[in-house]
């Protein structure tokens, strides 16, 4: 964060002198626009009244009009890629850290904080996981943890579906931080329907039921 305050630094700087720069060559441009229309203005009535205006002995010739118009602008044009880039990368750190601050935990592994270096792409939402497993389990049915998930990561709630319901068991009983969703494993225990996250959850589960059974409440 330290490195990103330093650069989020160097490029205000940059950026200050860019528009700087903009802004000084956009005051002369309109100052030289100015006297050139003034001059333009006597030439036409030199030109089309029938009686020009006369000029003192010894006077230096009236200038001519100024073909370079615009020139200054185009100066300080060159300055708008730096100025956007600026502005681009700004916008960036202000969207990361607005999802940043609202989203603190994993949406797969709900009882564990985010690392900002893991993180999912969902219909152009950014969604930060905890680890790479949680990405892998996000894999697995996206739409369903979308819905599902979005108590965690608020973000959601732009993108996930409206369609989709939560199953009344969102969890698996063995490894109760884990989601499971409808195309999760599954066994028949008392004519139920008993979802599990993995296989190692299954053969737990049936060595023991009554110790897991109680996490389904």
């Amino acid at each position: 964060r330290r490195h990103v305050s330093a650069y989020a630094i160097a490029f205000v700087l940059a950026g200050k002198s860019a528009v700087a720069d903009v802004s000084y060559q956009f005051r002369m441009t309109l100052t030289r626009r100015s006297a050139v229309r003034r001059n333009n203005m006597e030439k036409f009535f030199e030109l089309f009244w029938k009686h020009p205006k006369k000029q003192p002995p010894n006077a230096p010739p009236s200038p001519t009009i100024d073909a370079s118009l615009g020139v200054g602008m185009v100066d300080g044009m060159k300055h708008i890629p730096l100025i956007l880039a600026v502005v681009a990368f700004f916008v960036e750190v202000v969207v990361s850290a607005q999802v940043t601050s609202k989203q603190t935990l994993c949406p797969m592994m709900v009882n564990t904080e985010v690392d900002e270096k893991e993180f999912i792409i969902y219909k152009g939402v950014k969604v930060f996981m905890c680890c790479g497993t949680a990405k892998k389990m996000w894999k697995q049915n996206p739409d369903y943890f979308a819905v599902v998930g979005a108590e965690q990561a608020p973000q959601l709630n732009e993108v996930a579906s409206k369609k989709i319901k939560p199953m009344k068991q969102l969890f698996c009983p063995v490894f109760t931080a884990f989601r499971v969703h409808p195309k999760s494993p599954f066994i028949d225990y008392k004519d139920k329907k008993i979802y599990l996250c993995k296989t190692l959850a299954i053969s737990r589960f049936k060595s023991n039921p009554t110790k897991y059974e109680k996490n389904l409440q």
